[in-house]
This record gives structure tokens, C-alpha cells and sequence, in this order.
């Protein structure tokens, strides 16, 4: 058995029941490097979502913007648990506070406070928002979808 494939982490991995299932599942059969180079990818791309600040997904929702008595309506661009890219016909100052609604595909709008943090003008126009002053509770909805989008693209 290779390194790491009866280890304690993952004890069954290198067994009979676990590779007719895994070459069930690939269709076609597979070894012991199978599995290891299989279990790594997987690994790196859970410990590579851990690292980065956010994982940021693209998306076409649509979102409405609202500061200073102005309601700014405009198309999510990406979007990650910490913020997003709004593209906007109008913009809002870079610093403004602002409280979003978002439009989730397939679940209710969520309510969002957030803060400007970039402004552009070229080559697209909008404005990314960073995400403040939410509870986790608030952001579950926002997490799943996210957590949804980023599987479908990479499976």
C-alpha cells in the first residue's frame, strides 16, 4: 500500500470494497496510484478553498443596491461569502455603506449591509461590495448557493 493510504486518516482506502467502488464510479478499474492521485485531487481542492479568503464563483443575479435614498439596480457579476461585482449603470461612492438585495436563483432575496470597496469605470462598469456587519446566520443562503455554484463547475 502507498503512503497515506492506510494511515490512520483514512484507513479503508486501500481495500478491496473501496477500489470496486471508486473504479464503479470512474468506470474503468483502478489501482493504488489511482486512488492516491483521486484522494489528492480532492484534498487540494478542499485545502485550497480553505486557504483562500473567499471562494468567488461567477453568476448572472440580479441585484438592487440602496444608498443615500438612491436605489441602484445592476447585475451580479461574481460572488464570494466576503463580497461581490456588481455591474451598475450608476455607481456609488468608493467607502459608501450600502445595503443590498440579492436575488438568488431558486431562493429567496437576501438582505445583505455592505460597503464599496472599488469603483470601475473600465472595461466594465461597477462597483465591488464587500459584504459587512451580516451574522453568519444571515449569509447561510448566500453560503449554500455559493457552495452549490463552485460544485457545478468544477464537477
Amino acid at each position: 500500500m502507498g503512503p497515506g493510504l492506510g494511515d490512520g486518516i483514512c484507513p479503508n482506502l486501500g481495500g478491496v470494497a473501496t477500489r470496486s467502488r471508486l473504479s464503479e464510479f470512474l468506470g474503468a478499474k483502478v489501482g493504488e496510484r489511482e486512488i492516491a492521485f483521486y484522494i489528492r485531487r480532492q484534498y487540494l481542492s478542499f485545502a485550497y478553498m480553505d486557504k483562500r479568503e473567499a471562494v468567488r464563483v461567477p453568476v448572472q443575479m440580479h441585484a438592487r443596491c440602496r444608498a443615500f435614498g438612491m436605489v441602484i439596480d445592476g447585475l451580479v457579476e461574481d460572488v464570494s461569502r466576503s463580497g461581490l461585482f456588481m455591474r451598475a449603470p450608476r455607481q456609488i461612492g468608493l467607502g459608501s455603506v450600502t445595503e443590498l438585495d440579492l436575488d438568488l436563483p431558486g431562493e429567496a432575496t437576501i438582505h445583505l449591509p455592505a460597503e464599496v470597496v472599488r469603483v470601475e469605470q473600465s472595461p466594465r462598469i461597477g462597483m465591488a461590495l464587500k459584504f459587512t456587519g451580516a451574522g453568519p446566520q444571515a449569509k447561510v443562503p448566500l453560503a449554500n448557493f455559493i457552495m452549490k455554484q463552485h460544485a457545478s463547475a468544477i464537477g
